[in-house]
């Protein structure tokens, strides 16, 4: 079992490397099944460094505002991933907004919130 934390969304999702292998990643490696979280076909993990979490909110902000350029909305996703089927958010874990109120909170509530319960932050344009 293991935590895993990925954007959700209509169009496909370009891969970014912000600085080195500590920092920021996004990559459409998909290891994990993901029916039951989401209905958007293009999936990409994303990666963040706890120890840079308040440098790497901005890049990734900034990375999803580009991508709603093209997209109507995006979907930041934290599961816990075992080998049953996918637990569904609860509604209270079940954040929407706007590309022009979304700030580092946000992502830092998606990634760093306690808990193991899954987390979705819809991101609209």
């Amino acid at each position: 079992m293991s935590a895993w934390t990925f954007l959700a969304s209509e169009k496909p999702l370009e891969n970014l490397r912000h600085n080195n292998l500590d920092d920021l990643i996004v990559t459409s490696n998909s290891y994990y099944f993901v029916d039951g979280y989401t209905k958007k076909p293009h999936i990409s993990e994303v990666v963040m460094n706890y120890a840079k979490r308040n440098q790497q909110a901005r890049p990734l902000i900034e990375y999803i505002v580009k991508h709603l350029e093209l997209a109507d909305e995006v979907e930041l996703w934290f599961v816990w991933v075992d080998n049953k089927k996918a637990v569904p958010p609860s509604p209270q874990n079940i954040i929407r907004c706007d590309i022009s109120t979304l700030t580092e909170a946000h992502i830092d509530n998606v990634f760093w919130s306690k808990g193991l319960e899954a987390r979705c932050l819809i991101i609209k344009r």
